[in-house]
């Protein structure tokens, strides 16, 4: 386990297990929790190389199909690295970077390193895939599972995304879009038309969200968690279906950066 501390923020990752954040705190107040100890249910963890699901549970390129595990029936979901085990490139007391090799059933040679910074302000986060090899397709996201109650004020959310990926029944993007109505939920659909999005538990606490790139997935069904999502592309995104692939390349690795800035206190009253 790595802690990390800064001021009165502090942050705890298990290198072990994803390479995700078990407990994330500031000024006393955990923010993250467990829905379940399965792997996708708790903490704040990498999406890599896809984030969601994904159509027929495999990639497909040049003509050739290639099956990855199922974690979560009957879904191969959130890529391949929630349970894996992550070296330490860099440590510092504030500082840290994680970095993992894609296992054998992804058919491309590469991997994913992420690094997670604290300082005065919040948190900023930067994934990177690489390719050791040739080109493949990726999508690269955090999922935090974010309490939904602090010390008793439910939290909002909101964001200034203004189009909506129409879900199927199948959970997967039909291909259709509409305009993003917050009003209308619950959620469990990516945004996308903006790259900020925050959460806050009124008088508390507010998280303002800055993403690199214009995706985000908010999933706020259950009545303990509300999940916001920033990522590179959509569900279902190692395909063309919803917006055009991203490649990494050896030359050009997929890069997403994150910042988490927190209000404190009285100013993180809704204004």
């Amino acid at each position: 386990m790595i802690s990390l501390r800064h001021a009165d923020i502090s942050l705890d990752l298990d290198e072990l297990q994803g390479g995700r954040a078990t407990a994330w705190k500031v000024a006393d107040h955990e923010l993250l929790g467990y829905n379940s100890t399965h792997e996708i249910e708790y903490g704040m963890y990498p999406m890599a190389p896809w984030a969601g699901r994904i159509s027929g549970n495999e990639v497909s390129r040049d003509g050739r199909s290639y099956p990855q595990p199922i974690n979560f029936a009957p879904w191969a979901i959130h890529g391949l690295v929630l349970t894996e085990p992550f070296a330490v490139v860099e440590r510092e007391p504030h500082h840290v970077v994680l970095q993992r090799e894609f296992s054998s059933t992804w058919p491309w040679s590469g991997g994913v390193r992420c690094a997670w910074t604290l300082d005065d302000d919040g948190l900023t986060t930067e994934v990177t895939c690489y390719s050791r090899s040739e080109d493949f397709p990726a999508v690269l996201g955090w999922h935090p599972w974010f309490r939904r109650a602090i010390d008793g004020v439910q939290a909002s959310w909101t964001t200034d995304c203004n189009e909506m990926l129409i879900r199927g029944d199948d959970s997967l993007p039909t291909g259709e879009r509409c305009t993003v109505d917050l009003d209308h939920g619950p959620f469990d659909d990516v945004l996308t038309g903006g790259r900020t999005a925050s959460i806050e538990w009124q008088g508390i606490l507010r998280i303002e969200i800055e993403n690199s790139q214009p995706w985000f997935v908010v999933f706020d069904e259950l009545s303990e968690f509300i999940c916001i999502e920033p990522q590179t592309g959509p569900a279902d995104g190692l395909s063309d279906r919803h917006a055009p692939i991203t490649f990494v390349t050896p030359e050009q690795p997929l890069v997403m950066r994150t910042q988490w800035r927190f209000i404190r206190g009285p100013q993180a009253n809704s204004v």
